[in-house]
């Protein structure tokens, strides 16, 4: 909508029917930033190719993908963009991104570029991730070139044709991806990787050890607590889903924690009045402004900033899965167990 020159409101609904905020407005912006910094300067935002699906029949008959931006930059100066946008918690590199990778191969396979036009193509992979708050850019980008990335089609070409091949035989490889698919929940084989795991740091090491050992046991132990945290997604997912559907269980909970910011509770007029008795306006054309702001502006006057507590109360975070304390010992004994 911002590319195409519409900027919504705060509390316009997208066409999802999701409320849009002031923290989807400010990540929007970074990825509408980064588009016009590339296509800008060659005068080619007629050129930039938003949510437009492109297929890989090369890779699988049936793969496809949607890309968030694809600027083809080939004529100009011999490069092409791709640009992700992700507005979750968990860092995403661009290096070697299989996603970016594969809409890369559908664009080429879509211009049906020939292989010199490929090896010679500089490609540059973004990855727009304006809420990942390691200690990392929000932005971040990787150079390679059409020829540095047949490695990795010829990798998911060799993954496909494995599958196919053997069908319903084919045994699933367990590693960091299974904490993103879908049928986790009920893996047979991620189960019995977990159990495995569990067992095994359960056991008994000696204190000290070589450095090239202690190096070495990192390694798997790093690789065991990705499939453990796979496992463990599955599970409280399915946990969760479970409460959510009016079922009990006796170890988990479901509660909903403080989100950012905070919403008013009274009519904008009262907060309007309230702006007035300390010489603050609190408008924003039709609505006041937000709490938060109200705060600002009052610590500007040196008013007490407290009484915004009263007339505002925190917004609702996610809802979260916690352990429970109120196990059978603690409801007769009154004691944790």
């Amino acid at each position: 909508m911002m590319l195409n020159g519409y900027t919504p409101a705060l509390g316009e609904l997208t066409s999802e029917g999701i409320v849009i905020t002031d923290e989807m407005l400010e990540g929007a912006q970074q990825f509408v930033d980064k588009v016009h910094e590339i296509a800008d300067p060659y005068d080619a935002m007629h050129k930039v190719r938003l949510e437009e699906t492109v297929e890989m029949r090369g890779i699988h008959h049936v793969m496809f993908g949607t890309s968030d931006g694809s600027i083809d930059l080939l004529e100009e100066c011999g490069q092409w963009h791709l640009i992700d946008y992700k507005f979750g918690h968990r860092a995403v590199s661009p290096f070697e991104n299989l996603q970016l990778a594969s809409y890369f191969f559908g664009e080429c396979e879509r211009l049906q570029l020939t292989e010199e036009q490929i090896d010679n193509c500089s490609v540059f992979f973004h990855i727009v991730q304006p809420r990942c708050f390691h200690n990392r850019p929000a932005n971040m980008t990787w150079e390679t070139t059409g020829k540095n990335l047949r490695h990795l089609w010829r990798a998911m070409k060799e993954s496909a044709l494995d599958a196919m091949t053997h069908e319903l035989g084919a045994r699933p490889k367990v590693g960091a991806w299974c904490r993103d698919c879908p049928g986790r929940r009920a893996c047979p084989t991620l189960r019995t990787n977990a159990g495995a795991n569990i067992d095994w740091i359960n056991r008994s090491w000696p204190v000290e050890m070589p450095l090239d050992a202690a190096g070495l046991e990192l390694k798997f132990v790093e690789a065991a607590l990705a499939q453990l945290e796979a496992h463990a997604t599955g599970l409280r997912e399915q946990v969760e889903h479970g409460i959510e559907t009016g079922g009990y269980c006796p170890d988990w909970a479901r509660e909903t924690g403080k989100g950012r910011g905070r919403h008013w509770t009274v009519p904008a007029a009262e907060v309007f009045a309230l702006g007035d008795m300390a010489e603050t306006d609190l408008r924003k054309q039709v609505e006041p402004i937000t709490p938060t702001q109200a705060i600002e502006a009052f610590k500007k006057k040196r008013f007490d900033t407290s009484v915004i507590e009263e007339y505002s109360a925190p917004n609702p975070g996610s809802v979260k899965l916690i352990a429970r304390t109120d196990n059978l010992a603690h409801r007769v004994f009154g004691v944790k167990s």
